[in-house]
């Protein structure tokens, strides 16, 4: 009795060791990505850095890096072919260090672009969106062609900065002109920036409702000054707004131009209230 007592313990643990060898791997990789960084801007024709890891708990398989525009969030208009990259790296281990360069193409069409990473495993687990395992940034592609926002002080001198007073109507000056050809949209906002989940990202973002917000079809013209622009509007921030927002949130000016040859720019300076 004891020695097949015995031989039924041993084919027990026998069993759960195989059991335990025979695991299915069911976790996929998480990626850590350091760089680009939400809203950085890129110039056409130099390179997007993709720095961070991707770890796995077992053995990495391929990691997936796309680059493609987002003009349809703020596109009006024709919809033109733009920059795009597709590329594939083969890893292997639980640890891929990750330092990759893209080379932008110089003559993209400037304007926001999403850049996408997505990994698997040698099993064939993948990262996701739902939960948040795949990660994206918005960046910003800049070019010789797109219109620039020149932000000025009542006197024509540049400023980086805007001193405003709770209650009271804000005055902005400046010049937006197109670089080559004329300007055939611009929307201003005054807005916070929050950080809120943006297509499956942590991204500072326009938070849903803008203090001010308006279109302006310019219909193809070289410059507008934004004293202009804004001559029959009357842009008013309460106190009572600003008790509301936390400590980490602001309020911004954001111009958003687009011209005539494609080209979306974009121009914000931070509003500082007294």
């Amino acid at each position: 009795m004891k020695k097949n007592s015995l031989l039924l313990l041993g084919a027990f643990a026998l069993f759960a060791c195989e059991s335990d060898n025979n695991v299915p791997d069911l976790t996929a990789p998480v990626i850590t990505l350091v760089e680009p960084h939400e809203g950085d801007l890129v110039e056409a024709g130099s390179h997007i850095h993709v720095i961070g890891t991707v770890t796995d708990d077992e053995d990495l398989g391929m990691l997936n890096i796309t680059v493609h525009d987002n003009f349809n969030g703020h596109g009006h208009g024709r919809k033109l072919a733009a920059f795009s990259i597709n590329q594939s790296l083969s890893m292997t281990g639980t640890l891929f260090d990750l330092d990759h360069e893209i080379l932008v193409a110089e003559d993209a069409t400037a304007g926001p672009y999403h850049v996408v990473l997505q990994a698997t495993d040698a099993v064939g687990n993948g990262t996701s969106f739902e939960d948040g395992s795949s990660q994206e940034r918005e960046i910003w592609i800049t070019n010789t062609s797109m219109a620039i926002t020149h932000f000025e002080n009542e006197l024509g001198e540049e400023v980086t900065h805007y001193e405003a007073t709770a209650g009271a109507a804000l005055s902005f000056y400046g010049l937006i002109e197109d670089q080559v050809g004329t300007i055939e949209h611009v929307t201003v906002y005054v807005e916070h920036l929050e950080l809120a989940d943006h297509d499956h990202s942590h991204a500072r973002t326009l938070a849903e409702t803008a203090v001010y917000e308006k279109d302006f079809e310019l219909g193809g013209v070289e410059s507008v000054r934004i004293e202009d622009l804004l001559a029959n509007e009357s842009i008013i921030v309460s106190q009572d707004y600003l008790d509301q927002l936390a400590t980490d949130e602001h309020l911004s000016l954001i111009i958003l131009s687009k011209d005539t040859d494609g080209n979306f720019s974009r121009f914000s300076i931070e509003l500082h209230f007294d």
